[in-house]
Formats: C-alpha cells, sequence, structure tokens
C-alpha cells in the first residue's frame, strides 16, 4: 500500500472529483482512483471500458500480501468496447486464483448507445458501508488524469441506502448478467467503425453465447450473487459441477465452467433484520429532546433564611431540620395557567412521540411542523398572560423597551409590603418574628425583576433540540449508544 493512501481516501470522500482547485494547480495533480482505492478491503459494482492497463492494476490490488481483497464486479461490454478476449482471459485468470475471493460477472449490450452506468461502492472493513463512486469510473480509473469535464461523486453511505444499492446489484447479478467463463471470455476484438455483415455476425455468436450463459447460471443460481451469503449452497454447487467443464455438449448445446465457490462476505454489513427495518424507520422522524441549558428559571425566587435572621438548617443530636422560603409574587390563578403553559411542551412530547432512551424521542417528520407551530402558539400565550398579570400594555412589549422594565419593576415595588406582610404572618405561625435589612427586600426583588424579564425576553419553555437518525456501525465519541 502506497503511504498515506489510507489518509487519501478519507480525503478524497465524499465530493465531486476532480476538484476545480486540484486542475487549476492549487492542490497538485488530480490523483487516480489506482491510489485512492489502495487501502479497500471490498470493492463491487460495475465498470466498463476494462483494458489491459485496467486489468493489471486490479491484479496487483487483489493479489496485495497485506490484506485479503474481495471483490465483485460486473465487466459492461458493447460492440467495439476496449474489454476484449484478452482482458476477460486475465479477469477469468484472476478469478480462478483467488479461490472465491473475487468474482467476475458480464453484462453485454447489444450497441454502444446507451452504455451502462459506472459505479464502485469500496469498503474500508467488515463494518463500513462503503463510499459510493459513481461517473467516470471506467477502466477502474487507473488513467493519470481526469477529464476535467467529467464529473465522479464520491459519498459515504448509510446503512439503509447501502442495502438499497445492494439489492439492486443482487437483482442485476442474478437477472442480467452472465458468469464469466472460458466461453464467455472469448469477446472478439472490434473496433469503433462503420459496421460490416461480419462484424455484426461476431458480434450476435458472442451475444447468444452470453443470453446462453445467463439463462443457464439463472437455472442453478451460485452462492453469493445475493446480499446473503450465509444460505447453503451444496445445491448449486452441485449443479454448477454438474454443467460441466466441456466447451460443449454431445448434442451441440453450450456447457460452461462452473463458478469458483465464493468466500466472500457480504456486500453491506450484516445487519439484523429487525435492527435494519428499525433504522429505515427511525430515518423518517427526528431525535428529540428537551435542551436544559435553554430552560428558564422558575419566576419563583429562592430567599435565603439568613437574609431574614433564619438558619437554613439546624440539627439536635440525629435530627436535622432544613427550611426554605421562596417567594410567589403571582397571585395563585396565574401561577397555575403558567405553570400549565410550562410544562405543555413536555407533555406534547409524550403525546406525539415515542420513547427511545432516557430523554431522547422519536418524532414523525410530519408533525414537525404542527408541533412547532403548537409551541410558538403556547409562546404567545405565555407571554400574554404574563403581560397581563403585570398590566403590561400591548406597546410595551419590545424586548428592548424600557417601558416594559418600567412596568415590571413597578409591580414588584407595589407588592413589596405584601412580601414583608407574609414573611412576618407565616415566620409569625412557627413563633418566630422576622429580622430584616434593607439590602434583603431589595436582593430578593432585583431577583424577581430578572426573573420575569427573562420570560419576556428569552424562552418561557426550554427549547426543543432535533437530531436526524443515522445507524453507525462503528462507534465514535459522537455515537449516541
Amino acid at each position: 500500500m502506497a503511504p498515506g493512501a489510507g489518509k487519501l481516501f478519507d480525503l478524497l470522500l465524499p465530493q465531486i472529483l476532480p476538484d476545480r482547485g486540484m486542475l487549476e494547480g492549487n492542490g497538485g495533480s488530480p490523483t487516480p482512483l489506482r491510489e485512492a482505492l489502495s487501502p479497500v478491503w471490498y470493492l463491487w459494482g460495475m465498470v466498463s471500458g476494462l483494458d489491459h492497463l485496467g486489468i493489471e492494476w486490479f491484479r496487483a490490488w487483489a493479489s496485495e500480501p497485506s490484506k485479503e481483497r474481495h471483490a465483485r464486479i460486473i465487466l459492461a461490454l458493447w460492440p467495439g468496447c476496449p474489454t476484449w478476449s484478452d482482458t476477460l482471459a486475465d479477469a477469468l485468470e484472476i478469478m480462478e486464483e483467488s479461490e472465491g475471493r473475487i468474482i467476475f460477472r458480464l453484462l453485454v449490450r447489444h450497441s454502444p448507445e446507451g452504455l451502462p452506468a459506472n459505479l464502485l461502492v469500496a469498503r474500508k472493513s467488515a463494518d463500513d458501508c462503503g463510499q459510493l463512486i459513481i461517473g467516470n469510473v471506467g477502466n477502474f480509473l487507473v488513467v493519470r488524469r481526469w477529464d476535467p469535464t467529467d464529473a465522479v461523486h464520491c459519498s459515504s453511505l448509510d446503512l439503509e441506502t447501502a442495502n438499497r444499492l445492494a439489492e439492486w446489484f443482487a437483482w442485476i447479478e442474478e437477472d442480467h448478467s452472465a458468469p464469466l467463463t472460458s466461453a464467455t471470455a472469448a469477446a472478439p476484438r472490434l473496433r469503433p467503425a462503420p459496421g460490416t455483415e461480419a462484424a455484426r455476425r461476431l458480434w450476435g455468436e458472442y451475444l447468444q453465447r452470453v443470453e446462453a450463459a445467463r439463462r443457464l447460471a439463472r437455472s442453478a443460481p451460485v452462492r453469493g450473487t445475493s446480499m446473503d451469503p450465509s444460505g447453503d449452497s451444496r445445491d448449486s454447487a452441485a449443479t454448477s459441477h454438474s454443467s460441466s467443464s466441456a466447451d460443449a455438449t454431445a448434442d451441440g448445446e453450450p456447457r460452461y465452467e462452473p463458478e469458483p465457490r465464493p468466500k466472500a462476505p457480504a456486500l453491506v454489513p450484516e445487519v439484523h433484520p429487525i435492527l435494519r427495518h428499525v433504522a429505515h424507520f427511525l430515518k423518517k422522524g427526528y431525535i428529540v429532546s428537551i435542551d436544559d441549558h435553554s430552560r428558564p428559571r422558575p419566576l419563583d425566587a429562592p430567599l435565603s433564611p439568613e437574609l431574614i435572621g433564619e438558619k437554613s438548617e439546624t440539627r439536635t443530636g440525629t435530627v436535622r431540620h432544613r427550611q426554605e422560603f421562596r417567594i410567589s409574587i403571582f397571585d395563585e390563578d396565574v401561577h397555575k395557567r403558567l405553570e400549565r403553559i410550562r410544562n405543555m411542551p413536555a407533555r406534547m412530547l409524550r403525546e406525539l412521540t415515542l420513547p427511545l432512551r432516557n430523554d431522547l424521542r422519536w418524532l414523525p417528520n410530519a408533525l414537525k411542523k404542527d408541533l412547532e407551530t403548537e409551541l410558538e402558539s403556547l409562546r404567545a400565550e405565555a407571554q400574554e398572560t404574563l403581560g397581563k398579570a403585570i398590566g403590561l400594555s400591548p406597546e410595551s412589549q419590545g424586548p428592548t423597551d424600557d417601558g416594559l422594565e418600567r412596568t415590571v419593576q413597578k409591580y414588584i415595588d407595589d407588592r413589596s409590603d405584601k412580601i414583608i406582610n407574609d414573611l412576618i404572618i407565616i415566620l409569625a405561625a412557627h413563633g418566630r418574628s422576622i429580622y430584616t435589612r434593607s439590602f434583603a427586600l431589595g436582593k430578593i426583588k432585583i431577583d424577581l425583576r430578572n426573573r420575569i424579564l427573562d420570560h419576556f425576553r428569552k424562552e418561557f419553555a426550554p427549547k426543543l433540540s432535533y437530531a436526524t437518525f443515522d445507524l453507525e456501525l462503528i462507534e465514535t465519541p459522537q455515537t449516541t449508544p
């Protein structure tokens, strides 16, 4: 492996290649995929335009002793393509020597029009869903430079997308491609030119051989062509071996060598079907939680007992006594209405979401807008209720308007005597008298004032945090267990 190849792979993906900065000389010349794919453990997909350069690069990649490579490649052919019999013979040799780690199949088009898209999925490990490389990746892109007019899209695959892509690829393998054998490797050497009758005849005969091989393969499926490689392959292996090693039977029907028994892993990381369905379901919504950092302070203000000549805690032998005071400046009716609004977001989450873990809940995509609308309505109701309680006029409700501060301060000043009188009454009920100093009352009033202003200028209820769901098979510091 080339030094730094793994880092190069991570830098290249995901993005659009070739990068304009690289082409303009700001980041060096574009690096072919032959270097970026060095750290890849498993390569699968569809490649067209394979020639002797591409197959020799693949041979070197597949035979690297430091890493046991796996690949499932469909080679796309068409009349006049550069994939000739010598290239396919080399591919067949690589496949036979790999002991099932490498599988080649053929997808043959009748004409150069409508060529199949080049597509590769590169996986670095068994737990990696892979990187999708799609675009001008013909011949494994082993040429020295990318054509600057051809875009190659590279992006990371999540588990759901990887599974859908693997299902499509398995369908192409089983229903539309043929195995690579000595017979199907005999592609005629044709070059794009004005057609001749001989060329059409050669290509027609080759199409017949490939179609016969495809039908034969479909009648005796080979283990490893589907997503799940764990099925019993004894029957298919027996059928493959019984299809003979000769080129033709006594009645002239073509007979083809069996594909080697594949040992390649599944196209995507093996995940329990239930987990895969759960991941698909969760991606249709948001992971929601209450942002505790945005939770406003209660409108009730705590009062330190020491400020009124009391002790917060006393102890006699084995008995400990604690006391605390809170100042609730609003009437009981107003206080209950405001508390109901404050608690409504949590209640709405319980009604509209499904619990996942502790404080994490799942919200369907379709309900997010409704939830946000209801929360905005609650904010408006809270400010209206609080504004009426303190006598605030509508034109004074701006967050920077001095009228708001004056109204809040006047509301608290008007109730200063009531605060002191209520303290005297509650302490007298316990046989104690109040000892107050002017700064104690001032501190209480400042705390109450700031709490009320916060509910106007900030959020009345805590905000909600939204996150999208993605199933990670490799644990990272950013992963939620």
